[in-house]
């Protein structure tokens, strides 16, 4: 028995050592129920840079929440300056404010349950991260219970952008239904097809037959709330969302 535990051990650690080795240096998502003050399933994408979770208080869908000193104190710990939300509820004037207080941005792009967010959700949301870490900053980015749109949306960025960085990285080959459900947390078809817009690749085919979703995202486009977001200069003047 020892020795198969051993086994089982070891075997778990070489899978998630070529994951880690595929996705260059990003971790692949490990599905737990973990709780730590307020967030289930948290767990870093890139190291002290990119995380994920579940939305504050979570129980079995998406909910009316709030963001209060506990888990703003959490955020703090972790070093999380930014948050961003694709729940289906933005969170209250209140839980915007005391994150506004302690310097961390909040950008509420709202996606329904299952559903794949907007192309141009996924690109706004790549360039509000982006912006984030180059300014030496970390985010998070929940959903309901962080996996299947938490997942869209952190995919969309490493295809986006850190992937990009990474010459040897096939992004192609990587936007495909099991790479994806496997290291994000991508849950169908139409998300993985999010995905593949957002990082202008063509549509993959999908396989027949395909299980029936919703035909798109609740909102198209911008944030639907936001506390602050990143500048950019290459218009001519400064322009922040």
């Amino acid at each position: 028995m020892a020795l198969a535990a051993y086994l089982k051990v070891t075997t778990h650690k070489i899978k998630v050592f070529i994951m880690t080795a595929q996705l260059f240096g990003l971790n692949s998502y490990q599905n737990h129920t973990r709780k730590e003050m307020g967030f289930t399933n948290f767990q870093w994408t890139l190291n002290g840079a990119v995380a994920r979770a579940s939305q504050p208080g979570y129980t079995s869908n998406d909910s009316k929440h709030a963001l209060g000193p506990v888990e703003i104190t959490y955020l703090k710990s972790k070093g999380i300056n930014c948050v961003i939300s694709a729940n289906h509820y933005d969170i209250p004037k209140v839980g915007r404010t005391l994150l506004n207080n302690a310097n961390i941005s909040h950008h509420h792009y709202q996606v329904g349950d299952y559903q794949p967010p907007s192309v141009f959700q996924l690109q706004n949301a790549a360039n509000v991260i982006d912006a984030a870490i180059n300014a030496g900053g970390a985010v998070l980015v929940y959903c309901g219970y962080g996996q299947g749109r938490t997942g869209t949306f952190v995919a969309g960025w490493a295809m986006q952008k850190y992937l990009t960085a990474h010459p040897a990285a096939d992004i192609n080959g990587m936007c495909n239904m099991a790479f994806l459900r496997d290291n994000f947390g991508v849950e169908n078809f139409l998300q993985v097809n999010a995905v593949r817009a957002s990082a202008a690749l063509a549509p993959a085919t999908a396989p027949a037959p395909a299980p029936m979703f919703g035909s798109g995202p609740i909102n198209l486009g911008m944030p639907d709330n936001m506390s602050s977001g990143p500048k950019f200069s290459s218009f001519g003047s400064d322009i922040s969302w």
